[in-house]
């Protein structure tokens, strides 16, 4: 790298570390980056390029540029590789692990955390191994698999706790909190949630603290105090948008088209749905795009708009399916054989809501499955199979009282 270069890069770079929370800085800034960027990967500059990875986290994560992030992420890792340099590859593998995570992949994302803890499990870093548990938990999380995410997590909470990281404490209860939320105990997913609430309070920071507020305004609207959550995420967009975090502004409009579709103000839930799949469309998040087709899909139907329901539905199955996110493939089956069920096509809806009913115990999503085997009851009932619909409403009750129990 030229002397000149060097200067520039060097200048950029601590421009970086003091405007990492100015996302209008950057943004302007980002074309000159880019060419930074570019000289020192031609070299190419481990150094330099490992301190534009970690410096532009925070930006790229809140402008949804997980694509560029991964792309600049996968350069460094290779030629850390190539010097073996043992701590650098465990860093890029994390942030690796963070982008397939954030586009919806979690078999990639799961296989990245995992080097990444062989690589520092000997090392003692009770920091970086608290980081990746926690991270690991939520890829679980979004795999459904809720049992696996809990233990996770709690042994992230407890290296955090050993070595007074209150920050990562709080990340890790707010997460722990939204699982809670899933296994459907809200007073616990309520209680660790204002734990965290408090925790980034005390440190001041406010990214982290909308963050909380959006989940306990999910609880409040799950508990059924819509205005609640409703004023909650009204709150929260001017917020966001003045932090430049675009992703979450984007679950926050997520979560206003859910609330708006309850009230019954469904040409309102469109609206929220489709500025929230742009978003998340332009981010390449294709889990949460995934999600917002089918909210969309569910809101179209509430309109009897069935065939615009019914190509939402597919679109997000076809997602979940490419991207092995099997909680939302069996939901959009289930949604599917509903809607196949209201157009007098039984034999598909059985299809359907069988396939749904297999995923959902496979991954041990019990209330789900018990779901699916009542809406398949009722395709047997309209055949006049009186037989079969008595025999899954006895498996779905024996699976309400497994839960009680």
């Amino acid at each position: 790298m030229s002397g000149t270069r060097e200067r520039y890069n060097q200048y950029l770079l601590e421009q970086i570390a003091e405007r990492s929370e100015n996302w209008r800085w950057l943004e302007d800034e980002l074309p000159q980056i880019k060419r930074g960027w570019e000289w020192a990967s031609q070299q190419p500059d481990q150094a330099v390029m490992l301190r534009y990875v970690w410096g532009l986290q925070k930006f790229f994560e809140r402008r949804g540029m997980f694509q560029l992030w991964l792309q600049w992420a996968e350069q460094t890792g290779n030629v850390s590789v190539a010097k073996s340099d043992e701590e650098a590859i465990s860093s890029m593998f994390i942030h690796l692990g963070y982008c397939y995570w954030s586009l919806g992949n979690s078999e990639k994302s799961l296989t990245y955390y995992r080097r990444a803890y062989q690589l520092v499990y000997e090392s003692g870093d009770d920091i970086v191994k608290a980081r990746i548990l926690n991270s690991m938990g939520m890829v679980y999380f979004q795999m459904g698999e809720l049992l696996e995410s809990v233990p996770l997590l709690e042994a992230a909470g407890k290296l955090y706790e050993r070595i007074d990281d209150r920050a990562g404490m709080a990340t890790v209860l707010t997460n722990l909190g939204w699982v809670y939320r899933y296994l459907k105990q809200m007073a616990q997913a309520q209680a660790l949630s204002q734990q965290a609430l408090v925790i980034f309070r005390q440190l001041g920071d406010p990214v982290q603290e909308t963050r909380v507020l959006n989940n306990l305004a999910i609880i409040s609207y799950d508990q059924g105090d819509l205005e609640k959550a409703e004023a909650f995420f009204q709150k929260l967009l001017p917020i966001l948008d003045g932090q430049g975090d675009a992703v979450a502004a984007a679950r926050v409009l997520n979560n206003l088209g859910m609330l708006h579709k309850n009230q019954g103000r469904y040409e309102e839930a469109v609206s929220r749905y489709e500025q929230a799949l742009e978003r998340h469309r332009q981010f390449g998040n294709r889990r949460s795009e995934a999600l917002t087709l089918h909210n969309l899909g569910a809101t179209y139907r509430q309109l009897g708009a069935v065939d615009t329901a019914y190509r939402y539905y597919q679109q997000a199955l076809s997602i979940c399916q490419a991207i092995k996110d099997r909680e939302g493939e069996a939901e959009a089956l289930n949604s599917l054989g509903i809607l196949d069920y209201d157009r007098g096509h039984h034999r598909e809806s059985m299809t359907y809501l069988a396939q749904a009913a297999t995923i959902f115990e496979e991954i041990g999503n019990t209330a789900g499955q018990e779901r699916a085997w009542q809406n398949l009851a009722t395709v047997y009932q309209a055949q006049g199979d009186e037989s079969a619909a008595a025999l899954l409403l006895l498996q779905a009750a024996a699976l309400r009282e497994g839960q009680a129990a």
